[in-house]
């Protein structure tokens, strides 16, 4: 068995680009940080 963690984010948005901005800045993120 492996050593990886695995973290479920959850958003609420309502419709818009507000949700896909902010799921993908957190994407960025988090693959510039290795994680």
């Amino acid at each position: 068995m492996s050593d990886e963690k695995i973290i479920e984010i959850s958003m609420h948005c309502r419709g818009g680009q507000t949700c896909i901005t902010a799921s993908q800045l957190l994407a960025e993120m988090a693959f510039e940080k290795n994680f």
